[in-house]
């Protein structure tokens, strides 16, 4: 872990190697109890305060960058990156996100006055079985939620002791 600047992390905080906590001059950063920081992500305050509430998990790669507040208990995923991050408490930030990025900006009310097609209806895909032509439905369920499996891996991995508590809930006995 490398700090610049005014840092302040609680002692009660997991940051794993290979981090950057880099806060510019006149600006602060601040990492509440119980954060969890994985490796090769870059935090830098920027123009105020970034503060990362008690909680919070910042996965690996992740990248924030300017001035704002990841809520308590927020899990912000793997390569993502965030400027001016305000992240509610709780709140989720799926891998490789880009949020903050003002750079692209639509004009809603140019965009609405010249309205999109609906879109097409679905149909069956032609399917080939052997000479013969059938055709084959198309699932319109929703897709599943990309990675809760790799947030579960990543804070086994980080706080095994955690899991034995989540796979038996109820307290040691001392018999």
């Amino acid at each position: 872990m490398l700090t610049s600047g005014e840092v302040s992390i609680d002692p009660s905080a997991a940051i794993a190697s290979g981090v950057l906590l880099q806060a510019d001059r006149g600006s602060q950063l601040k990492i509440g109890a119980g954060v969890s920081i994985a490796t090769g992500a870059v935090l830098h305050a920027h123009s105020g305060a970034l503060v990362i509430e008690p909680g919070a998990s910042i996965g690996s790669g992740v990248l924030l960058i300017g001035a704002g507040r990841v809520g308590a208990t927020a899990c912000i995923g793997a390569e993502a990156t965030i400027l001016n991050p305000a992240i509610a408490p709780g709140e989720t930030v799926p891998p490789k996100s880009l949020l903050g990025d003002t750079s692209r900006q639509v004009d809603l009310a140019t965009a609405s006055q010249h309205p999109t097609p609906p879109p097409a209806t679905p149909t069956a895909a032609p399917v080939s079985t052997g000479g013969l032509a059938t055709t084959a439905p198309i699932s319109l369920a929703p897709s599943p939620v990309y990675g809760q499996a790799a947030l579960q891996q990543l804070l086994s991995t980080m706080f095994p002791y955690r899991q034995a508590t989540l796979d038996n809930p109820s307290p040691p006995s001392n018999s």
